[in-house]
């Protein structure tokens, strides 16, 4: 794999110094904060998950897996893991970037789409990692693939639902460690 000279992997944007930090943000942590101290103590931890979040939410060439789609997943996990900041955060994108209400609206209501077939498969994968990982099985996989979506699509995929996974943990824990504080 080609990488950039500061060691991030070719078409991956990495986080800029300036931009927020989105567990911060999202998890409401002020600056100046014992919490926000404690985390700034793993640095390395944070650049990697601006990064992850860079490169997998807003990259500089979304490939088969397009913008509105990654969003749609964000607001589904958000939605599904009762996690209302990481929910408005894919939600206000989702508007940025003038997605279809009513697609929005059935991507939130956590029912079963059927239509549009793609965006149902994806869902129906978000839903089966979120919700029951166990369940997950090789038909699902061919699912997203009769659905249109590459190899690298899928792998592209899952690798959003795991960090997205990882962010709803990781604020659940600091809430719990910002009580403590």
């Amino acid at each position: 794999m080609a990488t950039q000279s500061n060691g991030t992997p070719d078409g991956v944007t990495t986080a800029n110094a300036t931009a927020p930090d989105v567990i911060n943000t999202l998890g409401g942590i002020a600056a100046d904060s014992p919490l926000a101290a404690l985390r700034a103590q793993r640095a390395d931890v944070q650049t990697h998950t601006q990064n992850s979040d860079a490169a997998l939410l807003n990259p500089d060439d979304a490939g088969g897996l397009s913008l509105i789609e990654r969003h749609l997943v964000g607001l589904r996990i958000g939605t599904l893991n009762r996690n209302s900041a990481i929910a408005t955060r894919h939600r206000e994108q989702l508007h940025a970037l003038k997605a279809d209400a009513v697609i929005v609206a059935a991507a939130e209501a956590q029912g079963t789409m059927t239509r549009p077939h793609r965006l149902a498969a994806i869902l129906h994968f978000t839903d089966t990692l979120t919700l029951e990982p166990r369940a997950a099985a090789p038909t699902d996989i061919e699912q997203l693939a009769a659905a249109g979506l590459s190899d690298k699509d899928i792998v592209t995929l899952g690798q959003l639902i795991a960090y997205l996974a990882y962010q709803v943990r990781l604020l659940a824990g600091l809430r719990s460690l910002g009580g403590a504080l």
